[in-house]
């Protein structure tokens, strides 16, 4: 997919697909349960803070977009070096427990570990496969969209906030 477009918040984002890619063989193989269970999570919180993600002419809610069919899609586009850093950030955020938190908490972990330039690029890595999960239209090799979020997640952190749904913005839909 070529030239899609949106708006995500105040930024205008545009995403070009990738021509490499993990084969469907190749999918299963590259991540763990483990693993691919703590990118869907961030993916379904990411559908909701801090606003509700724009469908894009999509089917379903947000939310319901984040399942292991589009998964597999997306890791499809992943190229091979991405895939390293996303399965390197979904470890990172394993080792910290985040597979055990909550939404608020879980984003609270990305922020808090986007903190460290270590694990910066790998977690912005499972952020823009989280994405890229809910909506078809964003690259999963494009940190783009993925920096701006995780950026406003360790912002919030930064001021001691938890990143929850702005919800003035929630009830106007």
């Amino acid at each position: 997919m070529i030239g899609a477009a949106g708006i995500v918040g105040s930024a205008t984002v545009v995403a070009v697909g990738s021509k490499q890619g993990i084969s469907a063989d190749g999918v299963e193989a590259l991540l763990s349960d483990r693993q691919r269970a703590v990118i869907l999570a961030v993916a379904k919180a990411g559908a909701r803070v801090p606003v509700r993600f724009p469908d894009f002419g999509e089917d379903g809610t947000p939310e319901s977009r984040a399942d292991e069919a589009r998964l597999d899609q997306a890791v499809q586009r992943l190229d091979a070096e991405r895939a390293k850093h996303v399965a390197a950030g979904a470890d990172a955020l394993l080792a910290r427990g985040a597979d055990r938190k909550g939404r608020a908490r879980l984003l609270a972990e990305i922020g808090r570990l986007s903190s460290d330039y270590q694990h910066r690029t790998s977690v912005e890595a499972v952020a823009a496969l989280a994405i890229a999960t809910v909506s078809s239209a964003f690259d999963p090799n494009s940190s783009h969209p993925a920096q701006m979020w995780v950026g406003g997640l360790r912002h919030l952190g930064e001021r001691g906030e938890q990143p929850l749904p702005v919800q003035h913005l929630e009830d106007r839909r």
